[in-house]
């Protein structure tokens, strides 16, 4: 119903900042469940009545993929000097309950081997996201617009070093306006100079 569908959409921090140490950062908007029409627990799943960013639905994808905490994001882990190591403090809460979140993550799988994201698979590396393809709001028309979309991918992947999520937004994107077509072939080759980076990083690590 409504109720929990706006409760769980504030507990994964959208209408809410971040908070992650750049300037500039919005909240987006998340209407109070007492604006809420008939038909907002119908559309508001897919996109419309709802504004969020980026890193929002990145720290939502990872909360899936790390048991279900919502953690803060940071820029740098650490800060080093020869007087003084800082670390950011990293604010981190249960928000849903791991066998939720483990279901979550092998439908994720599903989406990429069997689904919509088959263009971000990465050979020898499991792979799980979601494409995502929004009308954009009109200001001048003040409806959503039906020629003009973002395409967003919003991926993790795992490998025996890591684990990463990464997000893939293209705003109105010209030869296909689906996030499956043009932001996940994205994702894949992002991520596979990831992977290869980190095979590079462990071969020389071992040399050492």
């Amino acid at each position: 119903g409504p109720y929990t569908l706006h409760s769980f959409i504030k507990k994964f921090g959208f209408g809410n900042k971040t908070n992650i140490d750049l300037p500039g950062e919005i909240s987006g908007n998340v209407k109070d469940l007492r604006q809420w029409s008939k038909t907002s627990a119908y559309i508001i799943p897919i996109g419309q009545e709802i504004s969020v960013t980026l890193l929002q639905l990145v720290r939502a994808m990872s909360a899936l993929v790390n048991g279900g905490y919502n953690v803060s994001p940071h820029l740098l882990k650490r800060v080093e000097h020869q007087q003084f190591k800082v670390r950011p403090r990293v604010d981190k809460k249960k928000i849903i309950p791991t066998q939720v979140a483990q279901g979550a993550e092998e439908i994720l799988v599903k989406v990429v081997n069997e689904g919509t994201g088959r263009r971000a698979q990465i050979e020898g590396t499991e792979v799980g996201g979601k494409t995502g393809t929004a009308q954009k709001f009109d200001l001048e028309l003040r409806r959503y617009s039906k020629n003009k979309y973002r395409a967003s991918f919003i991926g993790f992947l795992k490998t025996t070093d890591m684990s990463v999520v990464i997000g893939v937004s293209i705003d109105e994107p010209q030869k296909s306006h689906f996030g499956g077509v043009v932001a996940a072939p994205l994702f894949q080759q992002i991520g596979t100079e990831l992977v290869h980076y980190m095979e590079y990083r462990g071969s020389v690590a071992k040399l050492q």
